[in-house]
């Protein structure tokens, strides 16, 4: 069966066409013909891959007419579906040029072959308080609110006070931003981990420019032992501020080294070459205070002390110094009348804390001979600053059983004596003919002088 030809008649206007009515009986009656089959298309309507006549369009038929070599210019598509493969829907995509690494699993392939940088670009072009920019990867139970990761950038007029998403005011204008949304709080999972695989290598954080030196934070594989500054597995650049605690080392272990200067509480640290931990309860700055390698100040009307608690028979709270010669690699013994060490205090004088070398009453540990094994004997030293001085002098000995006293005595109450000496070092020694050993030798020298004592 033929198509019935509507009669156009022999000229325009000249009346011996078909009427209206004939006409479109005709069209209706062609269209019914083709849809029944009784009617053969002699030339095709449409030719793919060799196939002519009504043709349904494959994917694959899809792929090949968008193919670069078919098309020049640009190609505009409200809305592209592209499925993949069934049923996993891998395969969907390829955009860029030909000669890409296949990998599995692939949904969508982005190819560059060019000498510089190639990107995926994504911009929301409103201002509005509102705007960012998201990728955003969602998990099998995610929804637009939870279980899904977000790396974006917010808009040049974002002021967090009607947030889209869930950092709020934690962002200004412009910020980039990667962050997950979890579910339930406490819940496992729902972290974000930042890492490398293969060892040797770290995380860097660069901050206020583009070179090595602007690397303020470093993480290197666990374990990494600090040999200085700028190694171990954790390597700050700069300053480090922590309002709560921190814990370094862990229990019933030794504590890690502590290099340059750390500060605990508020304030600055001074810039001391000597002082590495410093503790401050106020908010200025600590004074200086040379030599201390731990310097503690606390809050103004308050006490500064150490407190020291042990619990259990045969336990008890103290504090040791020790002293060497030599180096801490290789130490020696000390000598006869080497301080072994102190403890002193200084008072605020009318423009600061003394400096002076010999200002400071102290209870002094001093070795009393040439030090082994087994040959250890000690004096404890008391020196005090007389009135009207900055210098201090010995004031008292204890060695052995025997005190020695070197200023004026007074004494409240009763002396107990066993067998030791207390020897007594006179100021105007012309006053004494013999030496003086023992009390009963000076008040023996003393009764015997009394009249000219003073003279």
């Amino acid at each position: 069966m033929s198509f019935a030809n509507v009669f156009l008649g022999n000229t325009a206007g000249d009346g011996q066409g078909d009427p209206l009515r004939v006409a479109f009986n005709k069209i209706n009656l062609n269209f019914a013909n083709i849809a029944s089959g009784q009617v053969t298309v002699n030339a095709p309507v449409l030719s793919v891959a060799g196939r002519t006549g009504n043709v349904v369009l494959t994917v694959n038929d899809i792929i090949g007419a968008f193919n670069s070599s078919n098309i020049s210019g640009n190609l505009s598509i409200r809305s592209l579906t592209a499925s993949g493969d069934t049923p996993t829907g891998y395969n969907g995509l390829f955009v860029g040029a030909s000669g890409y690494t296949a990998v599995p699993n692939l949904l969508s392939q982005h190819t560059g072959n060019y000498n510089s940088y190639s990107q995926i670009n994504s911009q929301n072009i409103y201002s509005g308080n509102q705007s960012t920019t998201d990728y955003v990867a969602t998990a099998d139970n995610g929804t637009n609110t939870t279980n899904y990761i977000d790396m974006g950038i917010a808009g040049g007029a974002y002021d967090g006070t009607v947030p889209n998403n869930s950092l709020g005011t934690s962002l200004y204008p412009n910020d980039g931003y990667v962050y997950v949304q979890g579910t339930t709080p406490g819940q496992v999972g729902g972290n974000l981990v930042l890492g490398t695989t293969t060892p040797g290598t770290g995380i860097r954080f660069l901050a206020g420019g583009i070179n090595y030196a602007n690397i303020a934070v470093a993480i290197n594989n666990p374990g990494t032992n600090p040999t200085n500054t700028s190694t171990g597995a954790l390597v700050v650049t700069g300053g480090v501020g922590v309002s709560g605690n921190l814990n370094v080392g862990q229990y019933n272990t030794s504590l890690h080294n502590i290099r340059g200067n750390l500060l605990l509480g508020l304030g600055n640290i001074v810039a001391s070459a000597d002082t590495v931990l410093t503790i401050n309860l106020n908010s200025a700055t600590p004074a200086l205070a040379p030599n201390n390698i731990v310097h503690l100040s606390a809050t103004d009307g308050r006490n500064a002390q150490f407190g020291a608690d042990s619990y259990g028979a045969g336990t008890n709270s103290g504090l040791f110094l020790r002293k060497a010669r030599g180096t801490s690699a290789s130490p020696s013994a000390v000598l006869n009348g080497d301080s072994i060490g102190f403890i002193g205090a200084r008072g605020y004088g009318t423009n600061g804390f003394s400096t002076y070398g010999n200002s400071t009453s102290t209870i002094n540990f001093i070795a009393s001979q040439d030090f082994t094994d087994s040959a250890q004997g000690t004096t404890i030293s008391l020196r005090t600053v007389p009135v009207n001085s900055n210098v201090s002098q010995t004031t008292a000995a204890f060695n052995s059983g025997n005190i020695s006293l070197f200023a004026n005595t007074y004494m409240f109450g009763n002396l107990n004596m066993g067998t030791g000496n207390i020897s007594f070092t006179m100021a105007n020694s012309a006053q004494w003919t013999t030496p003086v050993y023992t009390i009963q030798d000076a008040l023996n020298q003393l009764a015997a002088r009394l009249a000219n004592f003073g003279h």
